[in-house]
């Protein structure tokens, strides 16, 4: 680690951590930028959309989902995390 950065393992470990110990806000954080490129990351990006839930941003959540979903239709994590969300919606 240089410059004060940290490897992208490292920020997804200590992300699974904050989750792990309820601090979803902390999560995020730790994440910094990963997750943010649907395209390049849909995995990531499921898993910043599943951190952004427990964060209560559903609206950002549903926005990387549906990203996720226009370049990656087939991915597995991402459909049924937004078909959760989908209820939310309607209230």
């Amino acid at each position: 680690v240089r410059h004060g950065q940290s490897l992208p393992k490292d920020r997804l470990a200590l992300a699974d951590h904050y989750m792990k110990h309820d601090a979803p806000g902390k999560a995020l954080r730790a994440l910094g930028l990963i997750g943010t490129n649907p395209t390049l990351q849909p995995q990531l990006a499921v898993l910043r959309a599943r951190i952004l839930i427990a964060c209560d941003l559903v609206d950002a959540a549903k926005r990387l989902l549906e990203a996720v979903l226009e370049s990656s239709p087939m991915d597995p994590g991402a459909r049924p995390l937004l078909d959760t969300l989908e209820p939310r919606s309607n209230h």
